[in-house]
């Protein structure tokens, strides 16, 4: 079963019983929180979209969801990472695009064992620093376009970055008019 109630003019949202939905669609509201147990009648779900809200953290939760494979929660207003969302050990897709991350949750992203792809475009990252050095050897696809980068630690600056997705001519014109930084991926 899917459900999708796009552009919802709902603050918090109620419990729904439906134990049989896999994928909830819920983007373009006005979403500021979750009642308490949302999920609980939730079992099977393995797709989660919040995108577009008005969310100031990734509810808590939503860490619960053992089956969930994909989260898009892009365009909200996410600033931290909670330690809890690393238990999503089925977690293959994450969506953080357009929120307020101010560096890589880069521990966060090691301890998530299934995640194939992680998108923090359009954030607010401005290095990569050694504390990211782990991320040189993921199995993953890590997506940075759209972040005013403008320090990357000398260390891990001549290390290929398999796991990044860049757009090359975006990032090439870029970083041509600004050689000193920031830098674009």
């Amino acid at each position: 079963e899917e459900l999708y109630l796009g552009s919802t003019e709902f603050e918090i949202l109620r419990k729904l019983n439906l134990p049989n939905l896999t994928k909830l669609e819920i983007p373009n509201g006005k979403i500021r929180d979750l009642e308490e147990n949302f999920f609980a009648h939730l079992p099977k779900l393995i797709y989660l979209n919040l995108y577009r809200n008005q969310l100031g953290q990734i509810p808590q939760q939503i860490c619960a969801l053992d089956n969930l494979t994909v989260l898009e929660i892009g365009r909200n207003d996410i600033r931290e990472w909670p330690k809890q969302i690393e238990g999503l050990k089925r977690l293959k897709v994450l969506s953080l695009t357009q929120n307020s991350f101010t560096r890589i949750p880069t521990a966060g992203l090691m301890a998530l064992p299934s995640l194939c792809r992680a998108d923090l475009t359009d954030n607010h990252i401005r290095s990569i620093s050694t504390e990211d050095a782990p991320l040189l050897d993921v199995r993953f696809t890590l997506r940075l376009l759209g972040n005013p980068i403008s320090f990357i630690d000398p260390v891990i600056k001549d290390q290929p970055f398999r796991w990044l997705t860049v757009n090359a001519m975006e990032a090439f014109e870029q970083n041509k008019r600004n050689p000193g930084g920031p830098y674009y991926w």
